[in-house]
């Protein structure tokens, strides 16, 4: 079964090598108590730690089952020690953060076993070595002697064929010592147990065999074995790596052995984050603002298709988009050409020259108060209340453009100072009113104006349509009807007369307003436009390509670049502290590698692999990581509370500064990223510790 052959090992100290076995050969049987004495520097503890794959011979053969190990890679030792292997140390090597129930389970979890049936185990084994009572407590809560049950415990939990118990009394008293012994002796009757010790006496009261070494040679054997192995076919246990999940545990209960370092470590690692996720959320703040800007002005600056210029005429024509931005305080929704609508501000406050050009209020005050006021005098500041009623009752007449002018000797005179006249043209103008009042709901500019049907539009153009100046001008697009002039195409065109006129083809519009109800409508709108001015201009119909201003939308752009570029400056000098927050952890995580040497020694005697112990140490960087990111931004939320009540009281704006959930989301995420790239090399040397070595660290 087990079998060495002439092992030799070298240490080479320096330029000195030091040749500590020189030529052992031993043949072990199935299941013996085998005992391994000799003086301190004789190889025992060497031979202990090659017959269990810790450290490796530099010439002969160890044979297991018929096959050398002088071709096994780290992936076959892992597995060996995992499966076939089970350790007993004089200084017990229980990691010290983990429960003892925990210290047991660890083995099995490397086997891949599952949570049940391996908390199972545990406790059978620690139930059978006497620690019924003791399953939750830590290692420093115990006795010697129960620690070295512990580690007892450990080795026989996986059921491996071979134990290795290196002084495993060397450290107890006289009675314990015993107890101990009459352990291993019951073990050896199904197992093979060899030990190394200092104490003929108890070898030689509970051993079957004992081998004496002297200078790295064997001296004597008690009870040498040179039968001839049966051959026994072995189905080969594949080894699992260590879960996720192990890891995180075993190194969240470090951390939690060291809560102090551990939140300050968290702390300085979050300074990077609080910066970088305050300025977000500031920033995010500033731009929802400015979105909600351009969202309340939807009605006010709507999407113009234009022919080749742009005003800000309103065309209210959409009840669902007036219902969805303004409350209608009295009356009803202008249906009809000749049917009116108030509309007014939250605050139901109309200035003067509104309530004058509006004729509400009387003009004879107005030119009074003009008088007062080029005579130095004061005018009253007091406010004057109307009511609903006096504002619906009042009545406007409409003229039309065309309708200043009068044709004289072929030439076309403007009658807008004469009064005489002025009057006979406004009594058969059409007789207007106000039939409603809206308010609106939110902040807008679109306020204190009056509101008119699309019915009115039509009426207007299809009256001016109808009179001889339109007839005249849109037959003679070189010539202004009203000068007899050519359009010199520069201060006077053909557009600008057909505009001051009020001359409009609705066949041929030279401005479309558009008013999406909300941006995803918006969105559709340009993505349309945008796929037919592709379409054409791929066709090579470049005069078919529609022009657009988006007016609110170039001046909220404008804004969101200023903000996302000082954002981006200011989340530049952050980073720094960021990269200052990762080093610091890189150099945290090194000395976590030299507090836990022994516990990374352990891991390897059990079985686990290099990239079992690197993933431990990743863990704990992730978990530094997560910390770090959770503290930022709880930091971040609990400053955004005092933060957005000082600017709310400055300048009136509420909830200015929101992290949104992405946002945080990415941080959480680059902060373990960080950390975690910050913790591989630490990790990377932890991995490369020789478990002999390590076993012996404090």
């Amino acid at each position: 079964m087990l079998e060495l052959k002439n092992i030799k090992k070298n240490y080479r100290i320096g330029e000195n090598v030091q040749t500590v076995l020189k030529g052992v050969t031993i043949r072990f049987r199935k299941n013996e108590f085998a005992s391994i004495l000799g003086a301190s520097g004789s190889g025992k503890t060497t031979l202990l730690n090659i017959i269990g794959g810790l450290d490796h011979y530099d010439a002969g053969e160890l044979i297991i089952d018929g096959i050398s190990t002088k071709n096994y890679q780290d992936y076959h030792w892992d597995n060996y020690r995992n499966h076939r292997i089970g350790f007993i140390f004089q200084s017990y090597n229980l990691i010290s953060h983990q429960t003892i129930l925990s210290n047991v389970e660890l083995a099995l979890t490397l086997s891949g076993i599952s949570k049940k049936i391996r908390r199972k185990k545990a406790k059978e084994a620690l139930i059978k070595v006497g620690l019924k009572d003791h399953l939750n407590k830590r290692p420093n809560q115990l006795s010697g002697g129960q620690m070295q049950r512990v580690a007892i415990a450990r080795a026989l939990v996986n059921n491996p064929e071979i134990i290795l118990a290196d002084e495993p009394t060397g450290a107890l008293d006289s009675e314990t010592s015993l107890q101990i012994m009459e352990i291993l002796k019951e073990v050896a009757k199904e197992k093979l147990v060899i030990m190394v010790t200092h104490n003929p006496e108890l070898a030689k009261i509970y051993s079957t065999r004992i081998i004496e070494l002297k200078d790295g040679l064997v001296l004597k054997d008690s009870n040498p074995y040179n039968e001839e192995y049966k051959t026994e076919k072995r189905k080969t246990q594949q080894k699992k790596s260590m879960s996720f999940k192990t890891s995180l545990g075993l190194s969240f209960n470090n951390l939690l052995t060291k809560k102090g370092r551990t939140f300050l470590t968290a702390f300085a690692g979050s300074i990077g984050i609080l910066g970088i996720a305050l300025i977000l959320a500031l920033s995010s703040g500033v731009s929802n603002y400015v979105e909600e800007m351009e969202r309340k002005s939807l009605a006010d600056f709507p999407l113009v298709l234009e022919e080749n210029s742009y005003d800000f005429t309103k065309l209210l024509e959409d009840e669902r988009l007036l219902k969805s931005k303004y409350k209608l305080l009295t009356g009803t929704y202008p249906k009809k050409e000749d049917e009116l609508i108030l509309i007014i501000g939250q605050d139901q406050i109309i200035p003067d020259s509104i309530l004058y050009a509006l004729d509400i209020k009387d003009r004879k005050n107005l030119t009074n108060d003009l008088e007062k006021i080029k005579q130095g005098e004061k005018i009253s500041g007091e406010s004057t209340h109307f009511s609903y009623e006096e504002i619906m009752n009042t009545t406007y007449k409409l003229i039309l453009n065309t309708d200043y002018y009068q044709k004289e000797n072929g030439r076309y005179k403007n009658y807008s100072e004469d009064k005489k006249y002025l009057e006979e043209t406004i009594k058969k103008g059409l007789d207007l009113k106000i039939v409603g009042i809206l308010q609106t709901k939110e902040d807008t500019t679109t306020k204190n104006v009056i509101g008119y049907t699309p019915f009115l539009t039509k009426y207007v153009l299809e009256k001016i349509s109808k009179t001889e100046l339109y007839q005249e001008q849109k037959n003679n697009r070189e010539i202004n009807v009203l000068t007899g002039e050519k359009f010199d195409g520069l201060t006077n065109t053909y557009e600008q007369n057909c505009q001051k006129l009020g001359i409009a083809d609705l066949e041929n519009p030279n401005k479309i307003s558009l008013y999406p109800t909300n941006f995803e409508s918006k969105e559709q709108i340009l993505a349309f436009i945008e796929d037919y001015n592709k379409e054409k201009t791929k066709n090579n119909q470049k005069e078919l390509v529609v022009s657009y201003t988006d007016v609110m939308n170039t001046v909220v752009s404008g804004i969101t670049s200023i903000v996302n570029t000082i954002s981006f400056i200011l989340i530049g000098f952050v980073a720094i502290s960021l990269m200052v927050s990762s080093i610091m952890i890189a150099i945290i995580t090194y000395i976590s590698v030299l507090e836990r040497t022994k516990e990374i020694g352990i891991l390897r005697a059990i079985g686990a692999s290099k990239k079992d112990v690197i993933r431990v140490f990743k863990s704990e960087t992730i978990i530094e990581g997560l910390l770090a990111g959770l503290l930022g931004i709880s930091i971040t939320l609990f400053v955004c509370l005092p933060l957005n009540a000082i600017i709310e009281a400055l300048i009136g704006i509420d909830h200015i500064a929101q992290l949104p959930l992405i946002d945080a989301s990415i941080l959480m995420a680059l902060s373990v990223l960080l950390t975690l790239i910050a913790g591989l090399i630490p990790s990377k040397i932890a991995s490369k510790k020789d478990p002999v070595e390590a076993l012996r660290g404090e």
